[in-house]
C-alpha cells in the first residue's frame, strides 16, 4: 500500500457499490473518448472489468487499464502492481509470438512519492529515466513476484524470459502512466467537446448523447462473443446517422433515466467526503510542520501495525459495524492514521474521507 512495504498491505476489502459503479461508468466514458478518436484501421474491444484494447488491423495495438481511484497511488499499491504484471504476462505470450501491444495505465488519483527504504528508487518517477533504468528494473524484480497469486508460474515464466532474452528496456518503453486524470465529469465534459466538433453529432443535445453513447459501450460490454465487442469508425457514423431520430425518445426510458440518477448519486458522493490533506503554506510555521494535514512528517507504518492490522479485519469483515470510535491523546497520531487509512481505501477503489465542514 502507499507508503509501506508489499508484505503489508491489509486485506481485501470488497469495494463499496457506488465505488464499483463509478470505476465502470469511468471506464465506458474513456471507452466512448476513445471511440470518437479512432484512427482508420482501428477497434475498440469492450471488454469490461477496467479493460480498453484499441486493436490496429494486422496486428499491435494498445491495452489500457483504467482505475477510477481518489486519493494517491504509487508502484506499492495493489491496482498498479496488478496491472502491472497483467501487462507483463500479455507482454509475455504476444512477444513469443512476435506480436507488439502499448499498455497504459489511467487512473484518476495522484502519484504518491514512493517510499526508497528497500528500493533505490521511486519507480514510477523513473520509469523513463534512462539513467535509472538498472534501478527501475532491480526494483521490479523485487516488486512483481507473487506467491499469493494464481499467476505466480506465469510470472516467473515471463520475468525470466524478459532477462533471457534482454527485454527489460522494450517493456519499459511500452508502459505508459496515465496518473492523475480527470474524473469522470471531466472525462464527460471532453466527450462533449468531441461530439460538438463532429458534423454528424454537433447539433444534438450533448448530455444526452453522451449518456446514449455510454449506453451503447456497457451493451456491447456485455455480449459473450468479442466479436460482438468490437466497435469501429464505421460503427460510429452508423450510430450518429440514426441516434438524433430516436434520442428524445430514448432520454424518457427507464434505462436512460437510471444512467442519469448515477451520475447523480456519485457526484453527490464526491460532495459528501474529502481527503483531509492540505497543502503546505510557502512558509510555514513550526507547528504547521507537525500538523497531520500537510504530511510532512512521514507515516511510520510499523508504529501502526496492529491498528492498520485491525482496520483491516473490519473492512473484511462480512458483520461489519456502522461505526467504531478511535480515541487518543491530543498529538498521538489518530488523524495521521485516519488520512493513511483513508488513501490505502481509496486507493483499492472505496469512498473514504472525512466529512466536509
Amino acid at each position: 500500500m502507499s507508503g509501506g512495504r508489499p508484505a503489508a498491505a491489509p486485506g481485501r476489502p470488497e469495494r463499496a457499490a457506488h465505488a464499483s459503479i463509478r470505476g465502470y461508468l469511468y471506464q465506458t466514458a474513456l471507452g466512448v473518448e476513445r471511440w470518437l478518436g479512432l484512427e482508420e484501421g482501428e477497434y475498440l474491444l469492450c471488454e469490461g472489468d477496467e479493460d480498453l484494447d484499441r486493436l490496429l488491423l494486422g496486428g499491435g495495438g494498445v491495452s489500457e487499464q483504467v482505475k477510477a481511484l481518489s486519493g494517491e497511488v504509487n508502484v506499492r499499491d495493489r491496482p498498479v502492481i496488478d496491472s502491472l504484471r497483467q501487462f507483463l504476462l500479455t507482454y509475455h505470450a504476444l512477444g513469443r509470438r512476435g506480436e507488439e501491444r502499448r499498455f497504459v495505465f489511467t487512473t484518476t488519483a495522484r502519484r504518491r512519492l514512493q517510499r526508497t527504504h528497500d528500493l533505490k528508487v521511486d519507480v514510477l518517477g523513473a520509469w523513463h529515466d534512462r539513467d535509472k533504468r538498472d534501478d527501475v528494473v532491480r526494483a521490479l524484480k523485487i516488486l512483481l513476484p507473487s506467491e499469493k497469486t494464481r499467476d505466480a508460474e506465469a510470472l516467473d515464466a515471463a520475468l525470466a524470459w524478459l532477462e533471457a532474452e534482454g527485454r527489460w528496456g522494450d517493456f519499459l518503453d511500452r508502459v505508459e502512466w496515465r496518473i492523475g486524470e480527470p474524473d469522470l465529469e471531466g472525462v464527460r465534459r471532453r466527450i462533449a467537446g468531441l461530439l460538438a466538433r463532429r458534423d454528424d453529432t454537433r447539433g444534438l443535445p450533448p448530455e444526452t448523447l453522451t449518456d446514449r453513447l455510454l449506453a451503447e459501450l456497457l451493451e456491447a460490454s456485455s455480449r459473450a462473443e468479442p466479436r460482438d465487442r468490437l466497435r469501429g469508425r464505421d460503427d460510429l457514423e452508423r450510430f450518429a446517422r440514426t441516434v438524433g431520430g430516436e434520442l428524445a425518445r430514448w432520454a424518457t426510458t427507464p434505462r436512460a433515466v437510471k444512467l442519469r440518477e448515477l451520475h447523480d448519486e456519485l457526484a453527490g458522493l464526491r460532495h459528501l467526503i474529502e481527503d483531509g490533506v492540505a497543502e503546505l503554506p510557502e512558509d510555514p510555521s513550526p507547528g504547521k510542520l507537525l500538523t497531520a494535514a500537510y504530511e510532512v512528517v512521514p507515516f511510520d507504518e510499523e508504529g501502526r501495525r496492529r491498528e492498520l492490522d485491525f482496520l483491516a479485519g473490519w473492512c473484511d469483515d462480512e458483520k461489519r459495524r456502522g461505526v467504531w470510535l478511535l480515541t487518543g491523546e491530543g498529538g498521538a497520531g489518530k488523524t495521521r492514521l485516519m488520512i493513511e487509512w483513508c488513501q490505502r481505501l481509496a486507493a483499492q477503489g472505496w469512498h473514504a474521507g472525512f466529512l466536509r465542514r
